[in-house]
Parts: C-alpha cells; sequence; structure tokens
C-alpha cells in the first residue's frame, strides 16, 4: 500500500513538472515578437520609411525593393510608384504608415535597431538575401528585421489591410505575387510601370 501510494505521488509530480513546462513553453510562444521594443517606439512622422526587399541566391528575376513614405492626401506622388536609387517607390498616408509600423510590431522580429539618422543605401548595393530584410527608418532611429521564406506570404497579407491608397496597395499586392503569394482578385493591368 505504501510503495503504491509513494508511485502515484511520484507519477502526479511527474504530472505537474510536465504540465508547467508545457504552460511555460505555449506562454512564451504567446510573447510579442519585440519585447524590447526600443527604437520602435519612436513617433512616426512624415519621415518615416519602410522597405521590403528579398533576392535569393537561386532566384530567377529581380524584385526592386518596395519602399514606402509618406505623403499628403493630395500628393501627386500617391498615384505613382517609380524606381528611384533605393527601389520602386510609393507614398502612402501617415495613418497608413501608423497601422502599417504598427502590424509589423506585431508580426516581424525587429531584432537590430539603431538611434540616429539614417538613409537607405542604392538597391543595386543591397546583397543577395536568404530572408525578406524589412527595415524602418524613424526619424530618431532605424530598426531592421527579417522574415523567413516559410512566412512570406502570411505575414505581407496581414499587412496587406494597413496599405489603402490605391497606387501603394496595388504595388503591394504585386510585390507579394512576385514571391509566389496568393492574392485573389489582383489586376495586373490596373497600372503600368512608370
Amino acid at each position: 500500500m505504501e510503495q503504491t501510494r509513494y508511485i502515484y505521488t511520484v507519477f502526479r509530480f511527474m504530472l505537474t513538472v510536465i504540465a508547467c513546462g508545457l504552460l511555460a513553453e505555449a506562454q512564451q510562444a504567446k510573447q510579442i515578437y519585440n519585447p524590447d521594443p526600443g527604437v520602435l517606439t519612436s513617433p512616426i512622422d512624415g519621415s518615416t520609411v519602410v522597405r521590403f526587399y528579398y533576392h535569393p541566391r537561386n532566384a530567377n528575376r529581380y524584385v526592386y525593393p518596395l519602399v514606402l513614405r509618406v505623403a499628403a492626401a493630395n500628393d501627386e506622388r500617391m498615384k505613382v510608384a517609380p524606381v528611384l536609387a533605393e527601389g520602386r517607390t510609393v507614398h502612402i498616408s501617415l495613418s497608413e504608415m501608423q497601422e502599417l509600423v504598427a502590424g509589423m510590431t506585431r508580426s516581424i522580429m525587429m531584432g537590430q535597431q539603431t538611434k540616429g539618422v539614417e538613409v537607405l543605401e542604392d538597391w543595386q548595393m543591397i546583397p543577395v538575401t536568404e530572408v525578406m530584410d524589412v527595415v524602418v527608418i524613424f526619424s530618431k532611429g532605424a530598426a531592421r528585421g527579417a522574415i523567413p521564406t516559410k512566412d512570406l506570404c502570411k505575414t505581407l497579407g496581414a499587412l496587406d489591410s494597413a496599405i489603402k491608397t490605391p497606387r501603394a496597395h496595388w504595388e503591394f499586392q504585386r510585390f507579394r505575387l512576385y514571391y509566389g503569394c496568393r492574392v485573389p482578385g489582383f489586376d495586373d493591368a490596373k497600372y503600368n510601370d512608370d
């Protein structure tokens, strides 16, 4: 009888240890990607810039980095998407940029952060990447993160609703398509490259 009670107690103890371990693991999985946001708490203003770039070694085509900048609602740049030195550049409203950056901080690990003014390098100088490189430049610093290849479509798809400016939204969806993501209802002929 005493031996049965001992075995039962040991068994309950082992179950408790396993349950605590599973709870701790589940709690860790629930944590947000950027528990120490640092520069990510900087104010988002007209100087905030976001760039997405992915060019794997075995790519069969080159896709320009997609750069998003802030512009006023009546700004003519909201209607075009030229390829500039830093990549294909589109403009969105300040509220869209705020929503986009908030979504990015929830879904992308922004592990590298710097303080001080930064600028985007020329797209021709960006090295080949095995993950999507994501950069957010604020007036007081920058944050860089990565989206693993297996998560590209899910992560970018979750950010899609933040962009409402028609041309910028179309370019973002086209950018997603280049990487094999499904974009239902996308009209490839809606705009031309300018």
